[in-house]
């Protein structure tokens, strides 16, 4: 049975709807082929992803490609020729000290091998700022919904950014230490006072003052 012109019309809306909707889902998650530099750092940063057993070639060219991809950034604060070199020593170094590997951070990997690779440790500094999916955007949106309310929708966009701030990337409050914030507040030069304004205080009663309070007092006794 042949359609009718609306069931054509609709056919045409459905397929373009569905082939569009496919191209957006491959590009969204066909990460691999489509950007190579978020799986390779998916893969180096994220420790469950190392193999239990040390394995000599592992990661060496995801690091490649990373290390070519942010060249410039790290021609500013190192030496990305070193990085590849740095990366065999601490990648054997964590299997030595770490295990079960998998439950390492880079936190500790840090704190011990700063001295040992700190190229490859600023470039794992600057891809741990990179965030892997847009969970972190859509948390920062909610927040800034919830902080700029209509009764404040005139706040400055310095004040929204230093309470975001404040929001998103702050400890949790069993693990801030307000010492540091403290000492800041109290060491930090004050505002300018005012050379030639007087201080505010107890008010000086002048001679015409006293007259008028007497002129007063007598009055009201007079009327008394």
């Amino acid at each position: 049975m042949a359609l009718n012109w609306m069931d054509q019309w609709w056919k045409i809306v459905i397929d373009s709807v569905v082939t569009r909707l496919q191209q957006c889902i491959s590009n969204r998650f066909d990460v691999a082929d489509n950007e190579p530099q978020a799986a390779a750092l998916a893969k180096i940063i994220d420790f469950k992803l190392w193999p239990i057993v040390e394995e000599e070639d592992f990661g060496n060219e995801e690091l490649a490609l990373l290390v070519d991809y942010h060249r410039i950034m790290l021609q500013n604060c190192g030496n990305p020729d070193m990085v590849e070199v740095e990366w065999a020593g601490i990648k054997s170094s964590v299997y030595n000290h770490f295990k079960p590997v998998h439950t390492t951070t880079w936190d500790q990997v840090n704190n011990r091998f700063r001295e040992d690779g700190p190229n490859l440790l600023f470039l794992v500094d600057l891809l741990l700022t990179i965030p892997s999916h847009s969970v972190e955007c859509e948390r920062g949106f909610s927040q800034m919904k919830r902080i700029k309310t209509g009764w404040r929708n005139r706040l400055f966009c310095s004040t929204l950014t230093s309470l975001l701030r404040i929001l998103l990337e702050s400890p949790r409050e069993s693990e801030f230490d307000p010492l540091p914030a403290i000492h800041y507040w109290n060491s930090s030069a004050r505002r300018a006072r005012r050379a030639f304004q007087l201080r505010y205080g107890s008010r000086q009663l002048t001679s015409g003052d006293t007259e008028s309070d007497d002129e007063g007092l007598s009055n009201d006794e007079s009327e008394g």
